[in-house]
């Protein structure tokens, strides 16, 4: 989930817990596929963005706010949306591949820097895609990561979580969208 500067509330709805056991309990799916939304919670307006994602994971938005992106865990891609000031998205467009033979981990959460990168977990690690879709930078990790998140002096830390472990990577990126706030001025 991330949150646009105006409140509106983006989220992916995946199938994780469904058609399996999961916790011991079988659910089935409800409404026959996995979306992408956006929700108006002044005026509880729901827009749905996509529905042919097969396993949509991890979202995040451009620093102007006018892209939205979204990782599918299925096919290891990332796609990116024009997003309008009504929370529907126009233009999808796939901004990368990023499956690697030989490597099963699936690409899940991602943040964006304040130039546009966009930072995502990936099959190799982190992958580092430019806005235009290419790899800049590729982080090979030992373990499977599963998202990404900005913290520290200036939002330059990313953090990186693994089923058992929470890295800190120092870097010269600052991150946008962190949910830390200034402590009021007295």
């Amino acid at each position: 989930m991330v949150v646009r500067s105006d409140g509106l509330i983006l989220f992916t709805d995946p199938p994780y817990g469904l058609n399996s056991a999961y916790n011991g309990v079988q659910r089935p799916a409800e409404i026959g596929f996995n979306g992408v939304y956006a929700y108006d919670e002044v005026t509880g307006r729901i827009v749905l963005i996509d529905d042919k994602l097969d396993r949509p994971n991890g979202i995040a938005l451009s620093p102007d706010e006018a892209t939205v992106y979204v990782s599918d865990s299925a096919t290891n891609t990332i796609w990116a949306y024009m997003l309008a000031a009504d929370g529907s998205a126009s233009g999808k467009r796939l901004l990368a591949d990023l499956a690697l033979s030989g490597k099963p981990y699936p690409v899940d959460g991602l943040r964006v820097d304040s130039e546009g990168r966009v930072f995502a977990t990936c099959p190799a690690g982190v992958c580092v895609i430019a806005p235009d879709g290419t790899r800049v930078a590729t982080l090979e990790l030992p373990i499977r990561a599963s998202n990404v998140g900005w913290a520290g002096p200036g939002l330059s830390d990313l953090y990186i979580t693994s089923g058992t472990e929470v890295w800190k990577v120092s870097t010269r990126a600052r991150g946008i969208g962190s949910s830390v706030k200034p402590a009021p001025s007295r």
